[in-house]
């Protein structure tokens, strides 16, 4: 049976949180189809807050895993799933309005000043909402509308397929790169898995792994944020180390640096590529330009991935961001070293034109941040 946390309020506008223990910041934010709602990691990082949208009003707390909160999505409107550390994907039924009353240490409920104290619904999980198929910690998970299936990936190097309605596991497949196994995408059928030096694509309509490549020159830096654009055409890859490079899924080959001979590239993605070239940048307190490094070469992007340089293919490097350099484990272990930022999460506009990127440090307990954005 799963340990219930103490009582406490989500992170959030609002929202005071009573206890702040093993406090490591938010993971995953996911936003409804008829975007009304917003999950994200609360203040406790093994629950999960739900908000109204437009008005970021606080309605609900999901409070049931055990450790941390890493993948959310939703499957309906008011259907979320989770994906932990303990090793468990949870279902959670989100009421329409909030119910309940507010925890806020002055006992401000419905019957109380609602501005003091917002109500929520506390919603905990049971016995049949929760799958119990990975050996180890889950790290992230997404909805396969078009397939209608749960994806989950895990440290234990298994992708999982489930049934929602049957809450149960169809399938599983078995990555090959599964260090650093953390991140997944999909565009409603194909799916995508992001590892220390891999990019896996597999799709469940075709029984098997359809693609195991390694990143661009054989890096181990991992990949720490995928998405799919262009009509699941472009899959974008945040690294570890700060660089986004760009898989072509038609090609089935990282689109090249400007100036580079296509060598096969689909033309459907080549308005990538142009409207790539021009990195733009909006300022902002805590964020620094974008470098942009690729280059062209002599040769044709030809041959085996595997073997493909830096120089043969788009690759976008995150800026210098801004750094806690008083905090103490920079000046302990930090201060003669290049600090990257990693691309923890990006996301493409509705024209697929504009690409906002956001990170921060890899290094644990280094205290920063970055956010650029290219046109």
């Amino acid at each position: 049976m799963d340990r219930m946390h103490a009582p406490i309020v989500g992170a959030g506008l609002g929202w005071a949180p009573t206890r702040h223990s093993d406090n490591c910041g938010i993971h995953a934010v996911a936003i409804n189809a008829s975007r009304t709602r917003m999950a994200t990691g609360g203040a406790n990082p093994a629950d999960a807050a739900v908000f109204s949208l437009p008005d970021v009003r606080p309605t609900a707390l999901l409070t049931g895993h055990t450790d941390w909160v890493f993948g959310l999505d939703w499957v309906t409107d008011n259907l979320l799933a989770s994906g932990s550390r303990d090793g468990t994907v949870k279902l959670w039924t989100v009421p329409d309005e909030p119910v309940g009353y507010g925890r806020g240490s002055s006992g401000y409920g419905r019957d109380n000043d609602a501005a003091a104290a917002p109500s929520y619904a506390q919603i905990s999980s049971d016995p049949n909402d929760t799958l119990v198929f990975h050996y180890d910690k889950v790290r992230d998970l997404k909805w396969c509308e078009r397939i209608e299936r749960l994806v989950s990936v895990s440290t234990d190097g298994r992708v999982c397929f489930s049934d929602v309605e049957r809450v149960a596991a169809v399938e599983e497949k078995r990555i090959r790169g599964k260090r650093e196994l953390v991140c997944v995408a999909t565009d409603g059928a194909t799916c995508a898995a992001g590892s220390q030096s891999h990019i896996t694509v597999f799709d469940h309509r075709l029984g098997g792994v359809v693609r195991d490549e390694r990143l661009v020159d054989n890096s181990s830096d991992g990949v720490r944020s995928l998405s799919f654009a262009g009509d699941g055409r472009l899959l974008t890859c945040g690294g570890g180390g700060g660089k986004l490079t760009f898989f072509d899924m038609r090609a089935g080959a990282f689109l090249p640096a400007t100036g580079s001979d296509p060598g096969g590239i689909d033309p459907a993605t080549v308005g990538f590529v142009s409207s790539l070239a021009s990195p733009s940048f909006t300022p902002s307190p805590s964020a620094s330009p974008p470098r942009y490094s690729s280059s062209g070469s002599d040769a044709g992007s030809t041959g085996s991935i595997a073997n493909r340089s830096r120089r043969d293919c788009l690759v976008l490097d995150t800026g210098e961001g801004w750094l806690d350099r008083e905090h103490h484990v920079f000046v302990e272990h930090f201060s003669r070293a290049e600090v990257l930022n990693a691309c923890y999460a990006h996301a493409w506009d509705k024209t697929g034109t504009r690409l906002l990127v956001a990170g921060g440090p890899l290094a644990y307990g280094l205290r920063g941040c970055y956010v650029g954005v290219w046109s």
